[in-house]
């Protein structure tokens, strides 16, 4: 079944290419946040990894435990250098925005409840 879409993606991506335009209000001096990135993808990958197992291996397992923590300690890390960075990968301004913040917790747990 998952072989069926792979032609849609590939014309998808050859039309995208093809029809979508250029971006060119970038500014060529800004660079992207690969620290941030970095940071970010495997803190994201732990609290989704902590809030799958939770039910199988129980709150108290010291695996999830340790990967909560890991996951607490880079969040932090990302978040200091989210303030710090010339270009951050996210804003963190956007959260004193009350429709930004209602609209992301929303999102959360809209997604939650699925």
């Amino acid at each position: 079944m998952f072989w069926l879409n792979v032609p849609f993606g590939i014309a998808a991506v050859i039309v995208g290419w093809m029809v979508l335009p250029v971006t060119e209000l970038q500014d060529p001096d800004r660079a992207f946040d690969w620290r941030g990135a970095l940071l970010l993808a495997p803190a994201l990958t732990l609290v989704v990894l902590v809030l799958n197992q939770i039910s199988a291996l129980g709150p108290g397992s010291p695996t999830l435990i340790a990967c909560a923590a890991a996951a607490i300690l880079l969040l932090l890390a990302f978040v200091r250098r989210e303030r710090a960075a010339r270009f951050p990968l996210v804003d963190l301004r956007l959260i004193e925005a009350p429709a930004f913040l209602s609209g992301a917790v929303a999102c959360a747990l809209a997604y939650a409840i699925l």
